[in-house]
């Protein structure tokens, strides 16, 4: 598939794995793209988020379940710890989303297998969540008045 990248699957990766990671707990969308937004300072595009779950979908390394959470599968969880424990191991120079990067660098694209998406009505009430909560976060920081948020 034209456009492939393995940073943007390594980013949904990296967004599922990082987040709640003591528990392997289920996520919902808008945590997420907070994950995303955490670990590479981005938000995660509709079109990424899709590519990347078809592939890590295919792989075997993620799943979506019929509420629209996400999760990785054993599977995954096992690569994502030695993902995190590398990452650890270095002292600068590298992030999580790097490292499983170039752990995912041979999985194959699973555009023409897998048929998954979401709406652009979940994407968009997603990111409205995770943007109120962001800018929630800026407040309390001190970051951002309240009149100036959107």
């Amino acid at each position: 598939m034209p456009g492939h990248d393995a940073y943007v699957v390594a980013t949904v990766f990296t967004a599922i794995g990082g987040t709640k990671p003591e528990h392997g707990e289920r996520l919902l969308l808008d945590e997420v793209l907070d994950g995303a937004g955490y670990f590479d300072h981005a938000v995660l595009t509709k079109d990424d988020l899709e590519h990347g779950m078809r592939d890590l979908m295919n792989a075997g390394l993620a799943s979506s379940g019929a509420d629209g959470s996400f999760v990785l599968t054993d599977k995954g969880l096992e690569i994502w710890q030695s993902v995190w424990r590398e990452y650890e191991s270095r002292k600068q120079g590298n992030s999580p989303i790097t490292v499983a990067a170039k752990r995912l660098k041979g999985i194959t694209c699973g555009a023409d297998v897998i048929n998954w998406s979401v709406t652009q009505q979940e994407y968009d009430g997603a990111f409205a969540a995770y943007r109120a909560r962001f800018d929630e976060n800026v407040r309390k920081l001190g970051l951002l008045r309240s009149d100036e948020a959107e």
